[in-house]
C-alpha cells in the first residue's frame, strides 16, 4: 500500500522511482561502490528495500540507525553478523565457530545470543572474515552485496577505512551506502580528498522530493487504493504545505484514512515536531555558544528562501566567513539548501521542530 508507513519492500509500492530504481539494481551488478542519497524522508530506504528484496545474490543490510552512536562495540558486533550472514550458505559453522573462538566473552547482555556479549580481539579478523566471504563467492562465481543505511552515523568508527579495504582488496563485494546527511555522507564516501574511500569510482543514484503534480498525483493513487474520498482543495493544501517530501506524504494518508483532514495534518504536524526537533538536538548538541546562531538562521528562513544579504541582515555581528561557515554546515546536515541563489529550508516541517527547540 502506498500510505503503508513502514519502509516499502515490494516494488508495486514504490511510487515513481523508476528511474532510480532501475539505475540502483544496474549498480549491485556491476559496480563495486554505490552510493543512494538524498534529504530525509524522500524514500531513500523504501528503494534500497525494494532492491534488496528483488536481488537473488548473497547480501545482508545493517540499519546503522540501530546502533549506538558512541558504541564501537556495537558497530562492529552488527558488522560480524552482516559478514556472517553471506557465509550461511558457504560452510558458514566452521567459519563463525573459528572466528569466535577469538573473541573475548565480558558480559551477559545477549548481543550474539546465548547470553554472551563479546568484545572483538582485532580488526584483522574482521578483514580476514572479508577476505575469506570475497574467496568463497571467487570460488561459486557469486557475487554479494551489502547495503548500509544511514552510513554516515559510522564516520567516527573509521568505518570509511574498511569500506576502503573492501573496495581495493576484493573482487566479488559490492557496497551501497545511503545517508540523509548529504554532504557528510559525500564526504565520508569519498568526494573529500581526507577519505579513505577518495579516488574509488563510485555510482551515485540521487533521490529527490516530488513535484507539486506528482505529489498530487500520489495522493490521489493512495486514496483510490484505500477507498477513502478527499476534496480536491484539501489535497492541494497537503501538497503546498509538505513540499514533495513523500514520508510526510505517506504520514498524512496514513492518519487520514480514520480521521478528517485538519486532524490528520495536526497529526503530521506532531510527528515531524516530535522528529526534527530531535534531529535539529543532536545537530546542537556540541556546538556551544553557536547553537542559537545556528537557531537565528533556520528561524529566519522558515517563512521562505533568503539570499545570503538577506540572512547576514539578521546576524549582523557575525562575520562573512563564519556566517559562509554556519550555512554549510547546516547544508552539509541536510537541514536547508541552496537554490535558484537562495537558502530553503530543506523540508518544510523542520519549522515544526523548530519551535520546540528554539523554545528550551
Amino acid at each position: 500500500m502506498l500510505f503503508d508507513i513502514a519502509p516499502k519492500t515490494n516494488k508495486k509500492d514504490l511510487y515513481n522511482y523508476e528511474s532510480e530504481y532501475l539505475a540502483l539494481k544496474r549498480a549491485v551488478k556491476e559496480e563495486k561502490l554505490v552510493v543512494v542519497k538524498g534529504i530525509r524522508r524522500v524514500g531513500k530506504t523504501s528503494l534500497i528495500k525494494v532492491v534488496y528484496s528483488e536481488i537473488g545474490q548473497p547480501k545482508a543490510y545493517i540499519d546503522v540507525r540501530g546502533i549506538s552512536p558512541s558504541s564501537s562495540f556495537e558497530w562492529n558486533a552488527a558488522l560480524i553478523r552482516c559478514l556472517s550472514k553471506l557465509m550461511e550458505t558457504v560452510d558458514a559453522t566452521k567459519r563463525i565457530t573459528r572466528f569466535v573462538k577469538g573473541i573475548e566473552v565480558t558480559s551477559r547482555i545477549g548481543i550474539f545470543g546465548a547470553g554472551a556479549a563479546l568484545k572483538l580481539r582485532s580488526y584483522e579478523n574482521i578483514a580476514e572474515l572479508i577476505e575469506e566471504v570475497d574467496e568463497k563467492l571467487e570460488k561459486r562465481k557469486q557475487k554479494a552485496v551489502l547495503f548500509f543505511d544511514e552510513v554516515q552515523i559510522t564516520k567516527r568508527f573509521g568505518a570509511n577505512a574498511l569500506f576502503s579495504f573492501i573496495y581495493d582488496n576484493t573482487k566479488n563485494i559490492t557496497v551501497v551506502l545511503t545517508g540523509s546527511e548529504v554532504g557528510v555522507l559525500e564526504e565520508f564516501s569519498g568526494y573529500s580528498s581526507q577519505s579513505p574511500l577518495y579516488g574509488r569510482a563510485k555510482e551515485e543514484v540521487e533521490i529527490k522530493r516530488l513535484s507539486p503534480s506528482q505529489s498530487l498525483e500520489f495522493l490521489m493513487l493512495g486514496f483510490e487504493e484505500t477507498g477513502v474520498k478527499v476534496r480536491e482543495e484539501e489535497l492541494e493544501e497537503v501538497v503546498k504545505n509538505l513540499d514533495g517530501i513523500i514520508g510526510w506524504l505517506t504520514m498524512y494518508g496514513h492518519y487520514r484514512r480514520r480521521m478528517p483532514h485538519k486532524k490528520a495534518m495536526k497529526e503530521v504536524r506532531d510527528e515531524a515536531k516530535r522528529i526534527t526537533s530531535n534531529e535539529m538536538e543532536n545537530f546542537l548538541r556540541n556546538k556551544g555558544p553557536n547553537k542559537i546562531r545556528y537557531v537565528r538562521i533556520l528561524k529566519s528562513l522558515v517563512e521562505g528562501g533568503k539570499a545570503w544579504k538577506e540572512i547576514k541582515m539578521v546576524m549582523p555581528n557575525v562575520t562573512d566567513a563564519r556566517l559562509n561557515n554556519y550555512l554549510e554546515q547546516l547544508i552539509r546536515y541536510s537541514f536547508i539548501e541552496k537554490r535558484n541563489r537562495k537558502y530553503h529550508l530543506a523540508d518544510p516541517l523542520i519549522a515544526e521542530g523548530l519551535k520546540s527547540t528554539i523554545g528550551r
